[in-house]
């Protein structure tokens, strides 16, 4: 796959914290594909496929009308004119990668350190992953180009306006205190880096990305079959390497793909008794089942799950709400 564009969003929820998606579009073969990538209610970020096809427009169509309607929904992007961007795609996915380049190879190691202890920190604060609050590609352009203003900030891809007043005064306070050689508007950049170099990194960044997918397949193979076999959890994260929550993510894959994994729920629910089973289905078919958080709040008014740690409730909420799912798909499906 060749990344050819990418969009971060974010979203403020309603107890004042911050929410952030990722956009992606790739190429293939001539096939396109786009990916919304968005956290649920217990943190753990899900994947969607918007568009898969060998059609530009019918890409850009798809792509914009999902964006449209994650707008709607209180998510503004990061980058501005973000469906302007994608209509000159290829020029400007070649500029932003000479850019990441450029960051990669010429990152000041002194404040890219001090750049990540932040992120650790504020990812903290925000109890959301490292990545979500900056990617270490970001992290080596800001240590690299160095900004001193809030105008230089918004000139790297990656900074817009709502991430330039979330945090662009603490970065520039660890930037602004390094001197810098280097100038901005950054169109010299071009001219300073050695082509082949570029061309040999980029040929490494796909050849990593190969690798990532080759490694991504093996696990979910191995997630599937022990899913076949009735696995639990614990000896689902050996066998495939894989964090309990990156396992269940991939369950949750599967299911959506048509596999029965409820030989693992019934395996990783056992200990929850029926009827609490069943008031937690009769939950999601009253509140919906997007969104975990509500749950978990009125089984713990009821005291169901009161001694429960969150950890573990929200792994038996995400399992239920597979068999929630396709209990109701089977309904709609004898009802059709």
């Amino acid at each position: 796959m060749n990344w050819v564009f990418m969009n971060s969003l974010q979203k403020r929820t309603e107890e004042g914290g911050v929410v952030q998606a990722q956009v992606t579009i790739g190429e293939d073969s001539g096939v396109w594909h786009v990916y919304w990538n968005e956290p649920d209610e217990s943190g753990e970020t899900t994947e969607m496929c918007w568009f898969e096809g060998a059609g530009w427009n019918e890409m850009l169509t798809a792509f914009r009308g999902q964006l449209l309607q994650k707008m709607s929904e209180g998510y503004a992007p990061l980058l501005d004119n973000v469906t302007g961007d994608v209509q000159s795609i290829n020029g400007r996915s070649e500029w932003v990668q000479k850019l990441q380049y450029y960051g990669d190879a010429f990152k000041n190691d002194a404040v890219y350190e001090a750049l990540r202890e932040w992120r650790r920190k504020q990812a903290g604060k925000e109890n959301k992953a490292p990545y979500m609050v900056a990617t270490n590609r970001l992290l080596g352009m800001l240590s690299a180009f160095l900004p001193q203003t809030t105008d230089e900030l918004l000139q790297l891809p990656g900074f817009g306006p709502f991430k330039a007043d979330l945090y662009g005064k603490e970065l520039l306070a660890i930037t602004g205190a390094a001197a810098r050689e280097t100038t901005f508007p950054l169109d010299w950049v071009p001219e300073r880096i050695d082509y082949a170099q570029y061309k040999l990194w980029l040929h490494q960044q796909q050849e990593a990305f190969v690798e990532r997918e080759r490694q991504r397949k093996q696990q979910r193979n191995a997630v599937l079959e022990a899913a076949l076999n009735g696995t639990d959890l614990e000896t689902l994260k050996t066998s495939a390497s894989l964090p309990r929550r990156e396992a269940l993510a991939l369950l949750e894959e599967l299911e959506k793909e048509g596999y029965d994994v409820e030989p693992v729920i019934a395996v990783e629910t056992k200990d929850v008794p029926s009827e609490q089973q069943a008031r937690v289905l009769q939950l999601f078919g009253q509140a919906g089942d997007r969104y975990l958080k509500p749950i978990l709040q009125k089984l713990n008014e009821e005291e169901l799950w009161k001694d429960v740690p969150s950890d573990r409730a929200y792994e038996w909420l995400r399992l239920l709400r597979i068999r929630f799912r396709r209990r109701k798909d089977e309904t709609a499906a004898k009802a059709g």
